[in-house]
């Protein structure tokens, strides 16, 4: 672990955005990662949040921004995009010394990576917290927005690209692997520790939630509501299947729009809502899931009638014993509505093909391998 010394801590704290000129930009980087994608998914018990180190790969010299001092004798930034990255840097670092911060962070130089997974783990130096689990966390910018200005103030934002493995010491087994593209702000045009959280260290908490609310998913499995794949499995390895999955009843699809390449208008096209049930028990009754645009929920229900909520918006269905599949999309109604559509199954298979699974892994045409993603690890 390296900590920043007193005199750049002041120095990077005191540095403010230099606002430039808003001259002719270059055309923006599209994300080689998807909004969300499962790669693997092993977690077969409880994990609390005081179970997990989590090991995110930090150049020392990234937080120290690269600065001068102005006619005025202040220090101001020679780079904004270099300012913003070394906030970031810095709050990865204040979240390690948190005592509030349930996650151990722990700061951790890039030269500790390898190229896989188990390399990975096995080469970092011997633990410090004790905890079973260690998380390891590969972060890169698609875009930056820097120094942005309105009526209701500054701002600076950026699309950022995550891979999160969680690795189990005891098991001796990776149990999660992830990749997404999400866009973290923050207010301000200095350091401030709360809101230089939300740039980092906030977002993988958030993807490590995934994780943590695997125990109320696999409760509500328990009592009914078991998680499946959309497609059929194909009889030949690395292919994805070409078939419905016909013990999935409940195939919802999210197609509302989102746009991953520019930070100020980045929507994930992200969405929560509820499936409720009376006559389910305890958490199937009601069992919270979200999807990300062009990702699908595949279930397979025990026959009653089931409500999907979407705050207001409210949709009723049957499933029947050996009865027809239910196949839904949602999508941008009027007036800041949802728009929920019943889906023939020629459709739906038709939606697979640009999908993927929010809670499995499932080879889809546009999943990994099929689909090349620029992946810090492999597997093991």
């Amino acid at each position: 672990m390296f900590l920043l010394t007193t005199s750049l801590r002041r120095l990077a704290a005191s540095a403010v955005l230099l606002l430039l000129m808003q001259g002719a930009q270059a055309a923006r980087p599209q994300s080689e990662f998807p909004l969300r994608e499962v790669l693997l998914s092993d977690v077969a018990q409880p994990i609390e949040r005081k179970e997990i180190e989590v090991v995110v790969f930090i150049a020392p010299e990234s937080c120290t921004p690269k600065t001068h001092e102005s006619t005025w004798g202040t220090i101001v930034s020679s780079d904004n995009t270099s300012l913003f990255k070394s906030w970031a840097c810095r709050a990865y670092v204040d979240a390690a010394k948190d005592p509030k911060e349930e996650f151990a962070f722990v700061p951790m130089p890039p030269a500790f990576k390898r190229p896989s997974i188990l390399h990975t783990v096995q080469g970092l130096p011997a633990s410090t917290t004790g905890r079973r689990y260690v998380a390891l966390i590969d972060w890169k910018y698609a875009d930056t927005t820097l120094g942005k200005c309105n009526s209701f103030g500054c701002y600076s934002s950026l699309v950022m690209l995550i891979e999160t493995v969680v690795y189990d010491r005891v098991a001796a087994k990776t149990i999660w692997h992830s990749i997404e593209t999400t866009r973290a702000a923050m207010k301000g045009l200095s350091y401030d520790v709360k809101e230089a959280n939300r740039i980092g260290p906030l977002h993988v908490a958030i993807t490590l939630n995934a994780i943590i609310e695997r125990k109320t998913v696999q409760q509500a499995e328990e009592q009914g509501m078991r998680r499946t794949t959309a497609l059929e499995p194909s009889n030949v390895p690395g292919q994805a299947g070409t078939a419905l999955n016909k013990k999935a009843n409940l195939i919802f699809f999210n197609r509302m729009p989102q746009e991953t390449v520019d930070s100020e208008k980045f929507d994930s096209g992200r969405k929560f809502y509820d499936i409720q049930s009376s006559h389910l028990q305890g958490r199937a009754k009601k069992t919270s899931y979200y999807n990300d645009s062009k990702t699908h929920v595949a279930l397979e229900l025990p026959p009653g009638t089931y409500e999907i909520a979407f705050y207001k918006d409210r949709k009723t269905f049957d499933i029947k014993e050996n009865g027809p599949p239910v196949y839904l999309s949602f999508d941008n109604g009027i007036f800041s509505t949802i728009s929920i559509n019943e889906l023939s199954p020629q459709k739906a298979l038709e939606l697979t093909q640009d999908s993927l699974n929010a809670l499995l892994p499932e080879l889809t045409p546009v999943a990994y391998p099929l689909r090349a993603r620029k992946q810090q690890w492999t597997q093991p």
